[in-house]
């Protein structure tokens, strides 16, 4: 009986994309006259001194702005800049348009809101039929084809972390290929500074050690990376060798509460209610996991993302709103600083316990009301939502 060979199994292949200030190209893209026009986007109200920028265009960029900028910084020093809301509807649909424009490729893909893809053309026909380099080519021809982007970067590797490092070196208009069996001599030539999932600090370490690239970290080894670096050098001996693990995330046992905000707001006691709903958020959120908490972090990030926090301790393990609402307040109070518009509020309880149920010996009346009240309305939003009842203490 005759046999026949099996098929060799096709090797892997990973595309990366990078569309430098995403939320800026998007709005070109629909906006035509905001094409070859100098502009800024921000996320906040644009009249106001605190506001930062979030994404440039190309032109603002070559006249100096930078990302992070205060709004009234662009307006002073360069008056041929516009200044231009953000538009998520925008980027939603750009970001539609490129997943019609991947999925010619592969089902498998992923989009940030950044404007960071990655495509999987593993076994796909693509990868069959198309040398790395053809790859590159043809998608950044179907993309420009399907939506006017100005200028991105496009990386093609058999290593998803290769592709990713080819696609930064090559921003912001350009492609890089690594060609199948240069990958160890490719990720050893990239520059120690793209490697991504890095903190501040590690990078800083790097460039004080003189570690130019990649393969300089290599020749060190783990034990003397991990002795350097602590924990984060299992992560960089990881990109060392290729790997590309996922980014520490906080444990499964912290709850998060957060509210973002959508316009620069000045007045005190807006803001307080903004803390107090945010208050109110994890306090659910602690209910309906029947747990309880004697601390929480208050983190306060402002609109060029410099984020600064403080640890609240409570006197007592609770989950009720008052006290916790009112630990926040002073958090927020010991905090803030009218530097520029605050982007966002975030109270994260690491750590929570079980609620023993216990109740306080000295307990009054209406703080037994107040308990009883506090679990019905927790139970009303578990079965409709958060937002099916609100509270007075913090409705504008």
């Amino acid at each position: 009986m005759p046999t026949f060979p099996r098929p060799s199994r096709p090797d892997a292949l990973y595309c990366a994309v990078d569309i430098t200030d995403f939320p800026a190209q998007a709005l070109a893209a629909y906006d035509a006259p905001l094409r070859a026009k100098p502009f800024v986007v921000t996320c906040q109200n644009a009249q106001s001194h605190k506001s930062a920028v979030w994404s440039c265009s190309r032109e603002a960029l070559a006249l100096g702005v930078v990302r992070g900028m205060p709004v009234a910084t662009v307006a002073r020093r360069f008056a041929r800049v516009a200044v231009v809301a953000r538009n998520k509807e925008m980027e939603s649909a750009a970001a539609e348009e490129l997943r019609q424009v991947f999925r010619r490729y592969s089902p498998q893909f992923d989009i940030s809101d950044s404007g960071k893809c990655r495509i999987d053309l593993s076994r796909t026909p693509a990868s069959r039929a198309m040398a790395p380099a053809a790859v590159a080519a043809a998608l950044r021809r179907d993309i420009v084809a399907a939506l006017p982007i100005a200028y991105m970067a496009v990386g093609v590797s058999r290593s998803p972390l290769l592709a990713q490092l080819a696609a930064r070196r090559a921003r912001p208009d350009g492609a890089g290929v690594c060609e199948p069996g240069d990958e160890l001599q490719a990720l050893a030539g990239f520059d120690s500074t793209l490697l991504p999932g890095l903190s501040a600090r590690a990078k800083d370490r790097i460039n004080a050690y003189g570690l130019s690239t990649i393969g300089q970290l290599i020749r060190l080894g783990k034990e003397t990376l991990v002795r350097h670096f602590g924990a984060e050098g299992e992560r960089l001996y990881a990109l060392t060798i290729g790997i590309c693990p996922p980014v520490a995330v906080a444990p499964a046992a912290a709850l998060c509460a957060e509210t973002i905000l959508d316009r620069d707001i000045n007045d005190w006691q807006r803001l307080h209610n903004k803390v107090r709903y945010t208050a109110d958020k994890l306090c659910f959120l602690l209910k309906r996991e029947n747990l309880c908490v004697n601390r929480f972090t208050f983190e306060l990030t402002y609109g060029d993302n410099k984020t600064v926090q403080r640890t609240a301790r409570l006197p007592d393990y609770t989950n009720e709103y008052l006290p916790i609402a009112e630990y926040a307040c002073k958090a927020f109070t010991g905090l803030y600083q009218r530097r520029v518009a605050i982007k966002s509020l975030r109270l994260v309880a690491r750590n929570p316990q079980a609620d023993p149920g216990q109740t306080n010996l000295f307990e009054t009346v209406w703080e037994q009301k107040q308990k009883a009240l506090g679990r019905q309305i927790a139970r009303v939003r578990t079965t409709l939502s958060f937002e099916s009842v609100k509270s007075a203490a913090h409705v504008e």
